[in-house]
């Protein structure tokens, strides 16, 4: 893999569509005002947000995470994220996760419960990506594992 060629493509393959889709929001946002009153469901009226340059520029980097101006953005936190740690994601699949797959896999799992049960974010999602790998370097392990029940 030539991670110098990958590094500057997957961050123009994710940062461009979020520049643009921040752009819009804040365009919206500027164009037709967000008012909300208790009527409104939680979900709205946490998007009652002033749309300001400083929130649109937090938006488009996404390292710190996001705000309600475009709330699908949150996911791309993670994404961006593991993105620039993906070297470290494949490098400890290759070197154990063909031989410590079960062990590597249950203490992915248990990070994710950890996260959960104390409220970090990072602790939550990021291990996904880490089974992702595992099962991406055992992807031929587990395709004849399952080729036993086409039989």
């Amino acid at each position: 893999m030539d991670w110098v060629a990958y590094y500057p493509s997957r961050l123009i393959r994710l940062y461009l569509p979020v520049l643009f889709a921040v752009a819009f929001a804040l365009l919206l946002a500027r164009l037709i005002p967000r008012a909300v009153d208790g009527t409104f469901s939680p979900w709205v009226q946490m998007h009652n947000e002033a749309p300001t340059l400083a929130s649109a520029v937090r938006n488009v980097f996404l390292l710190s995470g996001t705000t309600w101006l475009n709330s699908p953005l949150w996911s791309l936190q993670w994404e961006v994220l593991f993105s620039l740690l993906l070297p470290l994601y494949v490098w400890i699949a290759l070197r154990w996760g063909r031989r410590q797959w079960l062990v590597i896999g249950l203490a992915l799992v248990a990070l994710v419960v950890l996260g959960e049960n104390l409220g970090i974010a990072a602790l939550r999602y990021l291990p996904y990506f880490g089974l992702g790998s595992l099962i991406a370097v055992n992807s031929e392990r587990l395709t004849d594992f399952t080729s036993r029940f086409d039989r």
